[in-house]
């Protein structure tokens, strides 16, 4: 069986992902309403935010021109993409608690229940909305997830934090310290447990690329380390199909070839394929590469 992870705590998640500086004041008032009324307000702002805002008005049309249909023109998509990044800042400041009234479907369950209680590695990227790994648990899956706990308003109130709702911390920085983290999740994994971390992100050099229209997607090598350390892959897509938060587990990925350029050539056209159609599916929902803080950007540089 797999190890069991600690219950979700609310408060601590809270704590764990307080969400952006600028909504703290309002924090108090928003979670005294309803959720569905606070989240639209928050999306509302951030819909008046991004209007006002000329640098990310640009980029929401210039990704609505790049997936423009007959069905949805540049404007309209844009806007929906403005919509879509509220919704995810009401869901990063934790509005109300992760049982906010929308139940979670899950989809490719039967990937997860294959596993037979050995563990694995849940790949996921920074596209639909944020808390995969936590949803999961709500589900009744015991899942570690990783992230960036260093951040100094955090830092003394992580040990506990992570204690209680079950995550490994995965530093930014010196590499040292994020071999150090894949080596705590790959002992995870060997003993059974369920691990979720992105693929993508500010940190470690680019693995490969995945181009897209109007954007490039930087994968980075942390999750293929645990690949070629025996480790069992699932990708994971995370996205809001009719209000609903929806996980996606698609089929692991196949044994490792011998030959690791063989290897990394078919996990990235896997990969690419995955994420191609979950942007095809779902442009609205891909904030980071509309609108990108570090998605675009291979390499060491930190965060814009």
């Amino acid at each position: 069986m797999n190890p069991a992870a600690p219950a979700v705590d609310a408060a601590a998640a809270q704590e764990l992902f307080r969400g952006p500086k600028r909504l703290r004041w309002a924090l108090p008032v928003l979670r005294a309403l309803p959720v569905p009324l606070a989240r639209g307000l928050v999306t509302s702002m951030t819909v008046a935010n991004g209007l006002m805002r000329p640098a990310r008005l640009r980029s929401a049309l210039a990704w609505g021109q790049a997936h423009a249909t007959a069905r949805q023109g540049r404007w309209s998509l844009a806007l929906g993409t403005l919509a879509y990044h509220g919704q995810f800042v009401a869901d990063e400041v934790m509005l109300g608690t992760l049982d906010d009234g929308r139940p979670v479907t899950i989809e490719g369950k039967a990937h997860l229940d294959a596993l037979h209680g050995r563990g694995a590695a849940l790949l996921g990227f920074h596209l639909g909305p944020p808390k995969a790994a936590l949803r999961l648990r709500t589900l009744g899956y015991h899942v570690y997830f990783t992230g960036r706990m260093d951040q100094p308003e955090r830092s003394a109130q992580t040990p506990a934090l992570l204690s209680d709702a079950g995550g490994v911390s995965f530093p930014g920085g010196a590499p040292a310290g994020r071999a150090e983290a894949l080596h705590q999740l790959h002992t995870l994994i060997r003993r059974g447990a369920l691990v979720y971390l992105t693929g993508d992100g500010p940190f470690g050099r680019e693995l490969f690329g995945i181009d897209l229209p109007g954007a490039r997607l930087s994968v980075r090598p942390g999750w293929y380390a645990l690949r070629r350390a025996g480790a069992t892959v699932l990708p994971i897509q995370s996205a809001l199909v009719d209000g609903r938060p929806t996980l996606r587990i698609l089929p692991p990925l196949p044994p490792v070839l011998p030959s690791q350029a063989d290897d990394l050539r078919l996990c990235q056209e896997l990969l690419t394929g995955h994420v191609a159609d979950y942007v095809r599916r779902h442009p609205a929902q891909c904030r980071w590469l509309a609108m990108p803080r570090w998605a675009r950007n291979p390499g060491e540089g930190r965060a814009r």
